[in-house]
């Protein structure tokens, strides 16, 4: 009896941890993604990263929106990313910046 107690625990508990990372992922998606624009059926959506712009559209589509146009650029490095990282900077660049256009 004491040991079916502790598997209950256990299991919500997992259940508790993996609601907890759900909506951490989702709120770190969320802060990365910026909607630079809205218009009539159409939204623009930048966003920093692959991941967070893979999360973004899954998020979007689910809204019952779907991916009229993307398109991506490399940030510059910046002289005070080159100060403070010196040679390195020239290695890590700034992540990757995705703009996606949705549409109804």
């Amino acid at each position: 009896m004491a040991q079916q107690s502790i598997t209950d625990q256990a299991k919500a508990y997992a259940q508790q941890a993996w609601a907890w990372y759900q909506n951490r992922t989702q709120q770190a998606a969320q802060q990365q993604a910026h909607i630079t624009q809205q218009t009539a059926g159409q939204t623009v959506v930048e966003y920093k990263g692959a991941k967070a712009m893979q999360a973004g559209v899954q998020q979007m589509q689910r809204q019952g929106y779907h991916v009229a146009s993307q398109s991506s650029y490399q940030p510059r490095i910046g002289c005070m990313r080159f100060l403070t990282l010196g040679f390195f900077s020239l290695i890590w660049k700034p992540q990757a910046k995705f703009i996606v256009t949705y549409a109804r």
